[in-house]
C-alpha cells in the first residue's frame, strides 16, 4: 500500500528542535523588527496627550519605523530584546510543532484502527450504518423530492 511507502515520522525529539529552530529564526528574521517598530509606535501615544498633537506623530506604520530607527539609530535598534524573544518564540515553536505531530499521529491511529475494525466487522456480516455516503435509505431520498 502507499501508506507503507511513506517514511516513518520522526521521534518527538527531532520535532521539537525543529520546532525550536524554526522559533528562533522567525524571532530573528521577523518578530523581534516587528516588536521593535509596534512598541515604538505605540509608546508615542499616551493617555494624556494633548488631541491637537495626534497627528504630528513621528512613527506612521511599521515599514516607515523600520527605516527610520535604523537610520537614527542603526539596524541593531532593530533588535534590542531579541533574546527574551528567541527564548519566548523558540519554546512556543517547539512546543507547537512537538504538539501537532503527535496529536496527528494519534488520529491517525485512531482512524486507522476503526477503519480496520469497521472492516473486519463487514468481513463477518455485522457491519452496522456508520452514516457513510454509501448508506442512503428510501425514506432519505422521499425527503429530498418532496
Amino acid at each position: 500500500t502507499s501508506s507503507s511507502l511513506s517514511p516513518p515520522p520522526p521521534p518527538p525529539a527531532v520535532t521539537f528542535f525543529a520546532g525550536l529552530l524554526c522559533g528562533l529564526t522567525e524571532a530573528v528574521a521577523i518578530v523581534t523588527p516587528a516588536e521593535v517598530c509596534k512598541i515604538r509606535m505605540q509608546s508615542q501615544y499616551h493617555s494624556l496627550m494633548d488631541p491637537s498633537r495626534v497627528n504630528n506623530v513621528k512613527y506612521k506604520n511599521v515599514v516607515q519605523t523600520a527605516m527610520l530607527v535604523a537610520k537614527e539609530e542603526g539596524v541593531g535598534a532593530l533588535y534590542k530584546g531579541v533574546v527574551p524573544t528567541m527564548l519566548r518564540q523558540g519554546c512556543n515553536q517547539a512546543v507547537n510543532f512537538t504538539a501537532y505531530n503527535w496529536s496527528k499521529r494519534r488520529l491517525l491511529a485512531y482512524k486507522k484502527k476503526n477503519r480496520e475494525e469497521e472492516m473486519e466487522r463487514a468481513g463477518r456480516g455485522t457491519a452496522s450504518s456508520n452514516g457513510s455516503k454509501d448508506d442512503v435509505t428510501l425514506d432519505h431520498w422521499q425527503g429530498c423530492n418532496q
